[in-house]
């Protein structure tokens, strides 16, 4: 409602001319799905046929981000041209098929969009942004526990809004929605000394809440 008001409040003002040079840190909650197909071989000890075995699942759950990012930019009465980077962690936990997952992304990305200033303290952001890092998978199963780190691709978009006070202190709210893409592989072997080895495709997709808390130079 707070949010609504004050979104009323600044499309009535007119644009201010503004430099956006501003350093954040953010934190919150990703509400996310997690699509997963994945492909288990097992290999016999005594060296026989392995066997094959193919599946898909869907897992939601809460999941938290965090991360800092820059930005930078000159806003004119009609806006402007923003750009920047960040570096983000997300955290996924669920209990799923295969036993108690934990997933951990860190990432690093550029961004790029479009500012608009409504007041000298106010104003708002839509960016795009994408970037690579890794996956970080591991499963407690029946076997074990085991891990994995494969490559990770993201990209997504994001809408904020920040408001400047005490000359330079800024607080700000931010809903990101994003897509990535890991690719875990994990071995294990049962009490009968069969190799296990399990590789999977993770789509993660996800939008959520955050709140920074940063800097404006």
């Amino acid at each position: 409602m707070r949010l609504g008001l004050l979104l009323c409040l600044a499309g009535s003002a007119s644009a201010v001319d503004m430099e956006v040079a501003d350093m954040r840190s953010n934190g919150g909650v990703l509400p996310a799905e997690v699509s997963e197909e994945h492909q288990t071989i097992v290999t016999p000890i005594s060296g026989g046929a392995s066997s094959t075995t193919t599946g898909s699942r869907v897992d939601h759950m809460l999941s938290l981000r965090e991360g800092i990012e820059g930005t930078r930019g000159r806003l004119g009465p009609l806006g402007g041209f923003l750009w920047g980077g960040g570096f983000s962690v997300s955290h996924y936990y669920f209990t799923s098929t295969p036993g108690s997952v934990r997933i951990v992304n860190p990432v690093a990305e550029v961004l790029v969009g479009y500012g608009y200033a409504p007041q000298d303290w106010l104003h708002f952001e839509v960016c795009a942004f994408g970037g690579g890092g890794y996956s970080l998978y591991s499963v407690q199963t029946a076997l074990g526990e085991a891990s994995s780190r494969s490559r990770y691709v993201e990209y997504g978009l994001r809408l904020g809004i920040y408001a400047t006070f005490a000359e330079s202190w800024q607080a700000g709210f931010e809903i990101p929605s994003l897509v990535g893409h890991g690719r875990p592989k994990y071995f294990q072997f049962d009490p009968a000394g069969n190799e296990t080895v399990t590789s999977q495709t993770n789509i993660f997709r996800a939008t959520g809440a955050l709140i920074s808390l940063g800097i404006h130079f």
